[in-house]
């Protein structure tokens, strides 16, 4: 979302410095505006989106911020990054190798990695109150905990007029005083919440750093001795009011009596903010507001059944989740995150595939559209199948939401039967519904009860009445309490059969009885 920058931008950010600085240090914790403590969410909160950035410093190398999502009274997801003078986002920036703390600073993981790992903890214990260590985090992370408890304690946002995302506008040249003037702006939730006022000199020095040690000399010559830098916050204060910079009044000089403690000229300031926000006009899309998803259906029992969610905000695509789930209801991504999957080891691949597929979600997210590119930049897994998925889950419309908590979730029997198989039910809940149901078995040499029956070696046909194999019958099970969604409703006889699901004659009791067992044990834990 942003027009190209002078190169000097990308060097500012490449040092060696800037790296190191990246991993923060206890003594210089984010310091934030004083709030009710809310490190916790002890009781329901209010549905929405929250979010906070730090302000303690004029210009940070990184400026962080966290955003906290909350359904059903829970957090569901948050997003611990930072935006750079330039407007470039942590996050992205990390996984494009740009900044890359493994090979400059000999961390044990990327930035962007811990940071994960760290808002896994802050979702699976509903609290900002994080222990001092958390596995596979080498950084620091008070600056997130402050900023978490502060963005709840401030309560959801409203929702503003623009697109999310990362904006950039630069003047066209030097100008006579040999500065390149740009801005940079940060818009979450629709609205404008970090504004970089600065420019470049041909040397690539920063403006806004040289007027904060005091060698620009504005404070010299202004009627209300404030410098540069001092004055360029106020008009930044201004438009973070405001929201549009369009609502500003300017007198024929460029200066303006609006912004109290901004003297100079500032109409390249507001024309250049005009100029970056150009593409952020959140014009209603097509799509409905809600939450959208599709799962694959092709296959009988394959190791991993793809699945894809979208989130769509004032008719746009808002956020993208592909993953997958196994036959035991292990969701990819957290699979492949604990170091199970590693594409890397055993397939020489360029980047673990829960890497590859948030490139491949962000891309679908620039261009609001499922017709990607043939290739995209950092990904060698085959996007086929997201594409698919994702225009079925637009084509599918918004999902009701359902009575249940989002998650995986398993039971299995205590022992193995009489027939020699210990049978287990595996549920996938998304958007509080049902989504997934695999019920199956294994044998004591580790057979899958459900794969055996597929390819004819289970034998339950020759004596079914109705002419169909174990996994038949199971998938008929399957397919009726995706239907109801709720594992009670279900007529049993004394034998644990059931007349109420065509195309199953065998015993379902112990399905449904597993059902609820799963159910009631919640959500796996990662």
């Amino acid at each position: 979302m942003k027009q190209s920058k002078i190169a000097v931008i990308g060097l500012l950010v490449l040092t060696v410095v800037l790296i190191l600085s990246g991993c923060g240090k206890k003594s210089e914790a984010v310091q934030v505006a004083p709030s009710a403590p809310a490190a916790a969410a002890p009781a329901l909160l209010a549905d929405g989106s929250y979010f906070a950035i730090d302000t303690s410093e004029v210009a940070p190398d990184w400026r962080y911020f966290v955003e906290v999502s909350v359904k059903g009274g829970k957090i569901v997801s948050a997003n611990w990054s930072a935006v750079n003078p330039a407007g470039d986002d942590k996050k992205a920036w990390d996984m494009a190798g740009k900044y890359n703390m493994v090979k400059f600073g000999g961390a044990q993981a990327q930035w962007y990695e811990q940071a994960q790992r760290v808002e896994e903890e802050f979702i699976k214990i509903q609290s900002a109150n994080l222990p001092d260590a958390i596995s596979g985090v080498s950084i620091t992370f008070d600056e997130f905990t402050a900023l978490a408890q502060r963005a709840l304690s401030l309560g959801p946002v409203t929702q503003g007029a623009y697109l999310d995302g990362e904006y950039y506008a630069e003047k066209a040249d030097f100008g006579d005083s040999g500065w390149k003037n740009y801005v940079s702006i940060l818009v979450r939730n629709g609205n404008i919440v970090n504004v970089n006022w600065s420019g470049l000199d041909r040397e690539g020095r920063d403006k806004k750093a040289v007027a904060l040690v005091g060698d620009y000399g504005m404070i010299k010559a202004s009627g209300i001795k404030k410098e540069w830098h001092e004055q360029a916050q106020a008009a930044e204060a201004y438009l973070l009011k405001t929201q549009d910079p369009k609502k500003i009044d300017l007198k024929s000089d460029g200066t303006t009596d609006a912004i109290a403690g901004a003297t100079m000229t500032v109409a390249e300031f507001f024309t250049l903010a005009q100029k970056a926000l150009a593409p952020a006009k959140a014009a209603s899309g097509p799509l409905s507001d809600g939450s959208y998803f599709a799962i694959d259906t092709s296959e009988v029992a394959p190791n991993w059944r793809s699945f894809v969610e979208l989130t769509v905000k004032d008719g746009k695509i808002a956020t993208a989740n592909w993953s997958a789930v196994n036959p035991l209801g292990e969701d990819k991504k957290a699979y492949d995150k604990g170091g199970r999957y590693n594409m890397v080891k055993f397939g020489g691949a360029q980047a673990e595939w829960y890497e590859q597929a948030q490139v491949v979600e962000n891309e679908l997210i620039k261009a609001q559209s499922t017709d990607l590119p043939d290739a995209v930049s950092g990904v060698t897994i085959h996007i086929d199948e997201f594409t698919h998925l994702a225009e079925l889950a637009l084509q599918n419309g918004p999902t009701a939401k359902g009575p249940y908590q989002d998650g995986e979730y398993y039971a299995e029997e205590p022992t193995f039967g009489n027939s020699g198989w210990k049978n287990y039910v595996a549920l996938l809940v998304r958007g509080g519904n049902i989504v997934y149901v695999n019920w199956s078995g294994l044998d004591k040499d580790g057979q899958n009860k459900k794969n055996v029956a597929s390819t004819g070696g289970y034998g339950m046909i020759k004596a079914s009445t109705i002419k169909k194999e174990w996994h038949e019958q199971a998938q008929a099970a399957e397919a009726y309490l995706l239907k109801t969604q709720d594992p009670k409703k279900i007529d049993l006889k004394s034998d644990g059969k059931t007349d109420a699901i065509a195309g199953a004659t065998m015993t379902v009791s112990e399905f449904f009885t597993l059902v609820e067992k799963a159910l009631a044990n919640g959500p796996r834990t990662y």
